[in-house]
């Protein structure tokens, strides 16, 4: 609001005052002329309508002028007429001007609330603002006339008889004059601080010029025959309505600063004309007369600005129309543009893929094939559409694909793995998808058909390969047993006898002689499973342990399956033994290496806190000490210092240092332990943003080395926040603190998408993406043979007393970017300034 009013002028306070006081004061002596009734009250106040917009445009700052303004034109009056003692006028001239400022301060109270955030305070564009301006003016304006009377009344100016006719004339006079001033004085105010930003109409000025001069002179030649009987004065032009046309034609085909000029020329003319006796509403006495005229200007001034006002509103209204309709006709051949791009890529696609395709409707006549339709079948797509599947090839009739066909015109997704077609004899892997509309509806079926006869051969050669394979391998170094049930006759392979360490010779193999073996807490589980297999007969695999003749323990892998005949009827068990006692125990040294590795991970889990804990309360121990002993030394400098000798001021200084360098140790340990094992979710993180913070915190120490920051758009990443910030304020504080003297400090920071095969050292993985960030500056350097030694912890190659710090920094920067599964790397050349390269992985 104040930038707006800010527009408007830029005079002092006081010289704007002074100015709307003398313009108040000139309009109210001015006014004042027109007094019938009475010498202080006219029906005639531009005044009211000028204070109301000055509050309006320059806001409350301009209320003393209009109090001086009005004080000054009441006492004038009241000292000319002598009305009353000098100390009476000044009272009441005071409490007029109150109730005058007063209601312009209401005013514009009630209509920044009834109309907020119409900052150009141009209230006319919009009907409803019309009339709630109409309504603000009506209620505001009981402020000035109440009090203003009031105050005449009781200064014993007016009698009590004129009390009623002196408020009426007071409010019809400040309420038609804001209807009719205020918005001449807004609208003209709007229309030449727009001007230089207002688009030239398509028309000649000529023809403007003369449009509005046509306008005015019709205007004042109305009003001077209607209401001031010039050239003739008939009776049928001694009705008022005669100016309405005019009016109008005004509000309808011109703008709001030609139509309020129009309506105040008119009115000038119309007050002047009854003054002088004429007009219509000269007939009454003269004071009411000019109320009347008020009366009619304000009624003129509202359905004029109404009138444009609706106008305004329609033509805005169809210029958004019009606009929406190009929009949307844009959209609509955009979209047609895209339909068109898109049915051409799916014919495309249709026509372009191997596998068969076809569009059948809910009769099964074919809407479209592809190419791969018709190479299969040798026929021509024009021979095909429109016919029915079943008039093409009949032998479908009975075959699989005519029953998922109507499964999918039912509305269900069938997929046919394997379907040998009775048209071409081929497999076909075929997949049957009902297409349907928004009211799902289903209006064609899509069937595409994947040739895959080659695999399913080669898939048959294979199982027949896998059988005999099968075999081989259950017999190959597994021992194998058969057991005829009927006979109650158990075979053995000589590895299984192997396995049982027994020789065939010594050892009758029966059920009964193979539970032997078996340890004593299996058996019952042996038999169950063995005793179950006659009732499921289904295959069996499990583990057993059974026991040598020599005493060893052995654990076995059992498995088998019962035979029957065609009456279900269990004639005979084969199976496999296999001795799996050195996997098991491998299984079981796995279990404990595990169970001791999860326990040595607990372990150091509670060490590592323990550590990070200790190292925590150990930095925050250390430095409440250390910095009383900053504190003390720092008061010993301040008020010892001058009784110390020479070395002890030495010492003195060397001990301050040693402490700072101290306490700066302790927080670089502090935010070193934190970045090992930071407990801080990942996220994602504009680093354009971390960037411009780190910056603005280090501002001071560019403004004071007058550095240089240059940068790429940087990525959205997964990080965590706290430590990218760490991260980049570390680096950047590096590139600043290490400059050249006398050279200001330039850095680059670019970024790229790189391939971990493009990583020095071969130390990214090949085919994984990585975000690569470098940071270059053209400070100090280093020498090449301390590329990697710089990460190191406490590692310095620069002189302290030349540079601060406590070589932690680049080993924090180096554990945030391993935190982030990132690679930092050094490039550094003495005098030539450093690059340092990360890698962060576009996904961890």
């Amino acid at each position: 609001m104040q930038a707006k009013r800010a527009s408007y002028s830029h005079l002092p306070s006081w010289l704007l005052i002074l100015i709307v006081a003398a313009g108040y004061f000139l309009l109210a002596k001015l006014s004042l002329l027109l007094s019938f009734e009475s010498f202080n009250a006219t029906p005639v106040w531009p005044p009211s309508g000028f204070a109301f917009a000055m509050i309006l445009v320059f806001g409350y700052r301009v209320a003393p002028g209009i109090l001086l303004g009005a004080f000054a034109a009441n006492l004038v009056v009241f000292d000319a007429y002598q009305a009353t003692s000098l100390p009476a006028a000044i009272l009441i001239s005071f409490i007029i001007s109150i109730g005058n400022t007063g209601a312009a301060l209401a005013g514009h109270y009630l209509l920044k609330r009834m109309i907020p955030g119409t900052d150009d305070n141009n209230y006319f564009r919009r009907v409803a603002h019309i009339f709630k301006f109409s309504l603000t003016t009506l209620l505001m304006c009981l402020v000035s006339s109440l009090v203003g009377a009031t105050a005449v009344f009781i200064g014993n100016i007016i009698s009590q008889s004129q009390y009623s006719t002196t408020w009426l004339t007071w409010w019809l006079g400040d309420v038609s004059r804001i209807l009719l001033f205020t918005p001449f004085l807004l609208i003209w105010l709007n229309y030449f601080r727009a001007m230089p930003a207002r688009t030239i109409v398509a028309r000649k000025p000529s023809i403007t010029m003369i449009r509005s001069l046509s306008l005015l002179v019709l205007a004042i030649l109305t009003a001077g025959i209607v209401f001031d009987n010039w050239f003739f004065n008939p009776s049928i032009f001694r009705w008022a309505f005669w100016i309405l046309p005019v009016i109008v034609w005004a509000a309808a085909r011109f703008s709001q600063h030609e139509t309020v000029t129009a309506i105040v020329i008119s009115s000038i003319i119309a007050i002047w004309g009854t003054i002088n006796n004429h007009g219509p509403f000269s007939t009454a006495p003269l004071n009411e007369s000019l109320l009347i005229v008020q009366s009619f200007i304000s009624i003129i001034v509202i359905t004029a600005l109404t009138l444009n006002a609706s106008i305004l509103e329609r033509n805005q209204t169809e210029e958004a129309l019009r606009a929406a309709s190009d929009q949307l006709e844009d959209r609509v051949k955009e979209r047609t543009a895209e339909l068109e791009e898109r049915n051409l890529f799916i014919e495309t696609l249709f026509d372009t893929v191997e596998d068969l395709m076809a569009v059948f409707d809910t009769k099964g006549n074919y809407l479209s094939v592809n190419k791969k339709f018709e190479s299969i079948y040798k026929m021509n797509r024009e021979d095909i559409i429109g016919k029915n599947v079943l008039e093409l090839f009949p032998a479908v009739k009975t075959s699989g694909l005519y029953d998922n066909l109507q499964k999918a015109i039912g509305g269900e997704v069938v997929h046919s793995l394997a379907y040998r077609s009775v048209i071409s004899n081929r497999y076909f892997e075929n997949y049957f998808i009902p297409l349907k509309n928004n009211m799902q509806e289903v209006h064609s079926v899509l069937v595409i058909g994947h040739d895959n006869t080659p695999v399913m051969e080669a898939a048959e050669k294979i199982d027949d390969i896998n059988t005999k394979l099968n075999e081989a391998q259950r017999l190959a170094h597994i021992g194998s047993w058969q057991w005829d049930i009927v006979r109650n006759h158990i075979s053995w392979s000589d590895e299984l006898y192997r396995i049982f360490g027994v020789n065939a010779d010594e050892f009758e193999a029966n059920y009964e002689s193979y539970l032997q073996f078996i340890h004593p807490d299996d058996k019952d589980l042996v038999n169950k499973i063995i005793q179950g297999v006659y009732a499921s007969r289904e295959p069996f695999d499990f583990y057993h342990r059974m026991i040598r003749p020599d005493g060893k323990q052995r654990t076995i892998h059992g498995r088998g399956e019962i035979i029957v005949n065609d009456k279900d009827e269990a004639i005979a068990m084969a199976g496999t033994a296999q001795d799996v006692t050195e996997i098991k125990l491998a299984e079981e040294e796995i279990k404990q290496m595990a169970n001791e590795l999860l326990r040595y991970n607990k372990e150091l889990e509670q060490i590592n806190k323990e550590l990070e804990s200790f190292t925590f309360v150990a930095s925050h121990d250390l430095q409440e000490p250390l910095r009383k002993i900053r504190t003390f030394l720092t008061l010993i400098a301040e008020k010892e210092l001058s009784s110390l000798s020479d070395i002890s001021k030495d010492y003195l200084t060397r001990t301050i240092r040693s402490s700072e360098r101290m306490q700066q140790l302790i927080i670089d340990l502090l935010a070193y332990s934190r970045t090992t094992g930071s407990e801080e979710h990942f996220k994602r993180t504009d680093l354009n943003e971390i960037l411009q913070h780190v910056k603005n915190e280090l501002r001071e120490m560019i403004e004071e080395k007058k550095a240089d920051i240059e940068s790429d758009r940087l990525p959205t990443l997964n990080v965590i926040p706290f430590q990218f910030q760490q991260l980049f304020t570390n680096l950047l504080s590096n590139s600043i603190k290490f400059s050249k003297p006398g050279i200001h400090p330039h850095i680059l920071i670019k970024h790229e998408i790189v391939d971990g095969s493009a990583i020095d050292g071969e130390k990214g993985s090949s085919g994984k993406k990585y975000n690569s960030i470098s940071i270059t500056d053209n400070g100090i350097g280093f020498e090449t043979k301390y590329n990697q030694k710089v990460f190191g912890l406490f590692q310095r190659l620069n002189s302290r007393k030349s540079y601060g710090g406590t070589g932690i920094g680049l080993s924090i920067c180096k554990k945030i970017v391993e935190n982030h599964g990132g690679i930092i790397i050094a490039y550094g050349e003495r005098d030539k300034g450093t690059t340092i390269q990360i890698y962060i992985p576009e996904s961890m």
